[in-house]
């Protein structure tokens, strides 16, 4: 890991606060439809009964499998938290529970998972009960960047690849650290936007992709860091894992070529929505987003003075 330089992102005028709201309120809107929409196609192609995972998973030399990317990304979560068993985790943005469980079931701690979809939360709890954790862990549908915990509520908190639907990333970063307790840790596994100026070509990718898969836009790279610095984080780091999820990358790249076809036709047909289209070609223009370094994947990891 590499420390980052303490620069912080220029400060913009403030949007009218009602405007905002109506604009987020739509996007947790669209969220929720794309994931009640495109859950199936997780469920069908990316889904390791395992770990439960939806995320890209990381890769190394002894990686075979998509199973063991997934165990492998749990476990970096897990090392670049520090947990202990007397933690208290949060997950912002849980899926359907499967990191969630899996840390709570390796570290034997407390946890919770925050999700905006009815049937994430649910299934989390499924899984929870599954797996005889359901005591100790719990699936709660929030709103990430304005719960409804106490403050210092948790002494762990990690966001994998869902801070990236979060309109002002600022207001969960404010909320991570309202959450945590005096010398508590966060992590953020997600893209971010390659420190670099984009080309007309490069931005329209970066576009059509979020688009599709309701990811209202990346992070900066560099603005990021400067957030957490803002919010009142320490001890900064970022690591850069694009090479650790390439494979994975490839596999929803061919997924998405196979599928392109049928999902044209049935949309055509009638038989598909608009969303589940976007949603199978944003799963090709991904590739580019990664394999072109339009966009840059990768961990944060940050304390809250203690």
């Amino acid at each position: 890991m590499t420390s980052l330089p303490a620069e912080l992102p220029s400060s913009s005028p403030s949007p009218n606060p009602a405007a905002a709201e109506a604009d987020g309120v739509g996007l947790r809107r669209r969220i929720v439809r794309y994931y009640e929409e495109n859950q199936f196609f997780y469920d069908l192609f990316w889904t390791d009964r395992a770990t439960r995972s939806m995320n890209y998973g990381f890769w190394d030399a002894t990686t075979l499998t998509l199973a063991r990317a997934f165990r492998n990304q749990n476990r970096s979560i897990g090392r670049a938290l520090r947990l202990r068993k007397s933690d208290v985790l949060l997950e912002a943005g849980c899926g359907t529970g499967g990191a969630t469980v899996w840390l709570a079931e390796r570290y034997g701690l407390a946890g919770c998972g925050i999700t905006l979809c009815r049937h994430q939360a649910e299934r989390g709890r499924q899984l929870a009960r599954e797996r005889g954790a359901g005591e100790r862990v719990e699936f709660l549908m929030m709103d990430f960047t304005r719960t409804g915990f106490r403050d210092g509520s948790f002494t762990r908190i990690f966001a994998s690849e869902s801070v990236c639907y979060a309109a002002d990333k600022a207001e969960f970063l404010s909320e991570a650290h309202r959450l945590l307790q005096p010398g508590g840790r966060l992590v953020v596994v997600d893209g971010f936007r390659a420190p670099r100026a984009l080309d007309a070509r490069e931005r329209r990718v970066l576009a059509e992709w979020g688009d599709g898969w309701a990811v209202p836009e990346l992070a900066p790279l560099d603005g990021f860091a400067g957030a957490l610095r803002v919010a009142g984080f320490v001890s900064v780091t970022f690591s850069d894992l694009t090479p650790k999820i390439m494979p994975s990358a490839r596999r929803i790249l061919l997924r998405g070529l196979c599928a392109h076809p049928l999902a044209l036709a049935g949309r055509r047909l009638g038989l598909l929505s608009e969303g589940h289209f976007t949603h199978v070609r944003s799963s090709i223009l991904q590739y580019l987003v990664w394999g072109r370094r339009i966009g840059v994947y990768g961990m944060f990891a940050a304390d809250r003075p203690g």
